[in-house]
């Protein structure tokens, strides 16, 4: 069965086309400045990112279908089922972790480190796990809500639901 296809839309004529398919459950993504597309897959624990003129994903962090929670840069560091992202001003990325109950910096080059938190659920049954510019970040595992990552200058939160 596929699963996981990324679509263009022509805003003038409605008409759609597929970019890539077949690339598993991509539920994080991220419009990046430079045109490409950070894409947090929840299915296979991994930070990909795709060229949508070249239609090439490449692999930033995590190993396909090896869940986990370790620091460490490409396909040696590992998530529990990644989920929502956004973006720093320096140019990396933020996955809530959403298993591991953690916010995790992701460098394009790769590097990963613990953001915020890293244990169990927590407050009203969300994980606090930390604090961006003053505001709260938490990841919604325990409420079944989907993840919510809070930015400094933005109105609301970002959310992806399950």
């Amino acid at each position: 069965a596929s699963t996981g296809t990324i679509w263009k839309i022509n805003r003038a004529t409605g008409d759609a086309e597929v970019v890539v398919r077949n690339i598993g459950r991509p539920r994080g993504l991220f419009g990046m400045a430079d045109g490409r597309i950070a894409m947090a897959d929840i299915a296979h624990h991994t930070v990909r990112i795709l060229t949508p003129g070249t239609r090439s994903i490449d692999s930033l962090a995590g190993s396909n279908d090896q869940p986990g929670f370790v620091n460490d840069n490409g396909s040696d560091a590992r998530f529990q089922r990644p989920y929502g992202l956004a973006q720093m001003a320096d140019g990396s990325l933020l996955v809530a972790d959403q298993d591991n109950n953690a916010i995790r910096r992701v460098t394009l080059t790769g590097d990963v480190t613990t953001y915020a938190g890293g244990g169990a659920a927590g407050v009203g049954g969300r994980a606090v796990v930390g604090l961006i510019g003053g505001a709260t970040v938490t990841t919604g595992k325990s409420t079944g809500r989907g993840t919510r990552i809070r930015m400094p200058g933005r109105r609301a939160a970002v959310r992806v639901r399950v």
